[in-house]
């Protein structure tokens, strides 16, 4: 650890020792990216951890609508004309669609309106940090989160779980 990392640690006390635990990430590629969010976090990079938690749920978002709406109906997750995944406000709308949606319900159950409201809350923070050019230490923000943040991830991950691929197939909506 360097002087400048050393001072930051000095800085600011640490609610936690992690942010995420590991376990919950359903792929590698998610238990590498909450490695790298805990990682952010002890070493006091705060606007990377909001960068990459927005990160992590958007992924969570899209993978959640590519296994509901299935590759026939990927426009539900991906833009076509500009070959691109949509923009995380559109995924919100498109998932907030989906898990309303009777037969979801049928299939998943029903999923509480507060998993959009926290979705907005991370959008929010990632949008500051990604496009603010002052960084402070506002480690708080998310540490008073954490527990909306592992309710939104158990939520993404038992919705991803409980997805039955032949439940839609090339049902278009």
């Amino acid at each position: 650890m360097d002087v400048d990392e050393e001072q930051k640690k000095s800085d600011f006390k640490l609610k936690y020792e992690i942010i995420i635990d590991l376990d919950i990430a359903i792929k590698e590629v998610y238990r590498e990216i909450v490695g790298d969010i805990n990682n952010a976090y002890g070493k006091g990079l705060f606007d990377c951890v909001y960068i990459l938690v927005r990160k992590l749920l958007e992924n969570l978002i899209i993978d959640c609508l590519r296994k509901y709406y299935t590759m026939q109906n990927s426009i539900k997750f991906y833009n076509r004309n500009k070959e691109r995944f949509h923009s995380f406000s559109q995924l919100r709308k498109n998932f907030n669609e989906m898990i309303n949606d009777q037969e979801f319900k049928g299939s998943v159950g029903h999923i509480p309106q507060v998993v959009i409201d926290y979705l907005e809350v991370f959008r929010e923070t990632g949008n500051a940090s990604a496009h603010s050019f002052f960084s402070v230490n506002h480690h708080h923000l998310i540490e008073d989160n954490r527990d909306k943040l592992i309710i939104l991830i158990k939520q993404l991950v038992k919705i991803y779980n409980n997805i039955d691929q032949n439940n839609r197939g090339d049902m278009v909506k």
